[in-house]
């Protein structure tokens, strides 16, 4: 696992000795909205995961983004996506910390929680989105913009074969 990667990872090694060797490096790629360096810097407190791995606050970050893309996805958003603006990046470390720290153990006082309340105000967001009553900044997703290949009519004056 290595969270916060780029497009690329650099693998490198040597043989010695002589003879063959056989080795292989694979890896899965998902998108995330977030990056658990950004959830500790611009989410929640640091202190508050301290010992949390980065790796764990990944997939918290994977499984909010999951929510996020579902409500995208119901206003036709496709992925992959390309771009996404600070909301949609806030919404995942809002919904990724919380994932976080009920992970970990936590126990809000009451509704007025301030985690609580953000989280509250995070899917309240979503569903917005969802419905079509709030558009989402900056989403760039890699739907087409023309269809290709599709038949066009056009029709000047009307020929009467219709009735």
């Amino acid at each position: 696992a290595f969270p916060g990667c780029s497009q690329y990872v650099h693998a490198s090694w040597s043989v010695s000795g002589g003879g063959t060797a056989t080795f292989a490096v694979t890896g899965s790629a998902y998108l995330v909205f977030s990056t658990p360096a950004d959830l500790l810097s611009l989410g929640l407190r640091a202190e508050a995961l301290s010992d949390v791995s980065h790796a764990v606050l990944d997939g918290h970050l994977r499984r909010a983004t999951d929510e996020i893309v579902s409500s995208l996805a119901a206003q036709e958003y496709l992925g992959p996506f390309t771009v996404w603006g600070e909301d949609v990046a806030g919404a995942c470390r809002t919904l990724g910390g919380y994932y976080a720290l009920l992970a970990r153990g936590f126990k809000p006082s009451d509704e007025s929680d301030p985690i609580i309340q953000a989280v509250a105000d995070a899917r309240a967001w979503l569903d917005l989105v969802a419905k079509g009553h709030r558009k989402p900044f900056n989403v760039t997703d890699s739907t087409p913009t023309t269809n290709e290949g599709a038949g066009i009519v056009h029709t000047y004056a009307s020929r009467g074969w219709l009735s």
